[in-house]
């Protein structure tokens, strides 16, 4: 039985709706394309929270069966004028909603809204039809395939070494810090009274543009426009971070239709370093429209 089937069958035992798997690869020793669930969500916002927990539980059924599936929280902070300010959020994270938003073409922002892969927005199709993204996603040609060479966290940052190979010309690397198993008590706005428990909240994002200097071997046989990359990009790690808990996220993406054409994932400190970390989450449901423009809290 493969690790897509067992990630399968295991949300069909935490309550996702009925589904006929059919695997890529199975028999064919081929894995499946990964897959990058991005969530924008706030503390502020009552939606969010059973989102967040049921993606939280696919982000750590994929960790345990080893799928590709890596899952980033993007907090935003136009909400918080509702009275209760999300200490997770960051206007950097809401520029890149807004740039999916003028990319997909979308009305405008919400929460909670997830997004697989760059182009395909989960919102408003219901908890219930994730696995039928996921499948689809899994389905998806590998137009690029990237591993995370190397990895050194410093002080308050982490230098990530990637290896792409593909047709890469104008693409975006993007790199994310993401915590996992943080909690809040919010005492204010649409949560008032509750404990929050986030999954996969990102902490530290940097991006660039791909360089293009191809470090592969000889062109022969090679088809035409595919290069091979080296690339180094530096994270932020913030202070209070655990870094047991946290995992480094890197993707490739189209900066302008926004397609993630490959993601990878690894522990912040590796198992050998510390207890083994993970990731987690990202959430949707009953979408809350955001303001055009929220005033000052």
């Amino acid at each position: 039985m493969t690790a897509i089937r067992c990630l399968f069958l295991s949300l069909l035992a935490i309550g996702s709706a009925g589904l006929l798997v059919a695997e890529e690869g199975e028999g064919s020793g081929q894995m499946p394309a990964p897959v990058l669930l991005e969530t924008f969500t706030s503390e502020g916002c009552s939606s969010c929270p059973p989102v967040g927990d049921f993606l939280g539980q696919v982000a750590a059924k994929a960790r345990e069966q080893k799928a590709p599936v890596y899952c980033l929280a993007w907090h935003v902070d136009y909400w918080d004028y509702l009275g209760w300010k999300d200490a997770y959020a960051d206007p950097v994270y809401v520029q890149r909603q807004e740039r999916y938003v003028e990319a997909l073409r979308l009305r405008g922002k919400a929460t909670p809204q997830v997004i697989m892969n760059g182009h395909q927005v989960l919102g408003g199709v219901g908890l219930r039809n994730i696995m039928n993204f996921l499948e689809n996603g899994f389905a998806q040609p590998k137009s690029a395939l990237m591993a995370i060479e190397e990895r050194e966290p410093g002080a308050d940052a982490v230098a990530v070494t990637v290896v792409a190979k593909g047709l890469l010309q104008g693409v975006e690397l993007g790199a994310a810090v993401a915590e996992r198993d943080l909690s809040s008590e919010v005492t204010a706005g649409e949560n008032k009274g509750k404990t929050l428990t986030h999954h996969c909240t990102v902490r530290g994002f940097a991006a660039a543009p791909l360089n293009q200097k191809d470090v592969g071997e000889s062109p022969v046989g090679k088809q035409a426009g595919m290069i091979t990359v080296r690339q180094t990009i530096a994270v932020p790690i913030p202070e209070g971070v655990d870094r047991d808990k946290a995992q480094v996220v890197v993707f490739l993406q189209d900066p302008t239709t926004m397609r993630v054409i490959a993601a990878h994932g690894t522990p912040l400190i590796a198992a050998d370093e510390q207890p083994a970390a993970g990731a987690d989450d990202a959430g949707e449901a009953t979408d809350a429209e955001a303001p055009e423009a929220a005033p000052a809290p």
